[in-house]
């Protein structure tokens, strides 16, 4: 299109004026624009997960990495919920934990979400962990349980609210988690009894 433009211009002796300001115009700020325009482009990634709906927000999870399923063992053995797998293998460990790329926050770092399978999950509900991985060190920034978990829209010291909804067959629930500075903390929590 620009090359054509440029054409018409220098065979038209009336236009030949702004060919050569178009032309350095064009050069001076295309890659500019490029830049801009590739930039903007991201990864779009799941903010929902709900295993119970067709595995939602989990159709593309992958066993953790080793800093990754080091970080939720250490977590696992802390909180004592290392109990449910004593005496399996590290493999065996690994393919109980599904992760997913996430975004909560700063780009300089990878977030997951990760959800346990049996015998990593409640008796009415699933198990989940958030990740961070930043400067080659990974940690649990929270182990929340529910039926469902959503990375909300809004950030609180540079990362997403966290939900986690669940329910029984008397009640319904969510959980609500903000992030602190340093690990995600619980900040609301809401209950209401279930209409027949």
């Amino acid at each position: 299109m620009w090359m054509r433009f440029l054409r018409e211009c220098w065979g038209n002796k009336m236009r030949r004026g702004l060919a050569i300001p178009t032309a350095f115009f064009c050069i001076a700020y295309l890659p500019g624009l490029i830049t801009a325009q590739s930039g903007a482009r991201t990864v779009s990634r799941p903010t929902f997960f709900e295993p119970d709906d067709r595995n939602r927000g989990l159709e593309n999870a992958q066993p953790p990495s080793d800093i990754v399923l080091d970080a939720l063992l250490k977590e696992a053995k802390a909180n004592e919920l290392d109990r449910e797998i004593e005496g399996l293998t590290r493999e065996q460990k690994r393919v109980l934990f599904e992760t997913v790329r996430v975004n909560l926050g700063p780009t300089a770092e990878e977030d997951f979400v990760v959800h346990g399978k049996p015998p990593l999950i409640g008796a009415d509900c699933e198990w989940f962990w958030i990740v961070r991985v930043r400067r080659g060190e990974a940690g649990v920034l929270l182990f929340a349980n529910g039926l469902a978990l959503e990375l909300r829209k809004r950030v609180v010291n540079g990362y997403r609210e966290i939900n986690a909804s669940w329910a029984t067959a008397g009640y319904v629930g969510d959980r609500l988690y903000k992030f602190d500075g340093t690990i995600y903390r619980l900040v609301r929590e809401h209950t209401e009894g279930q209409k027949p």
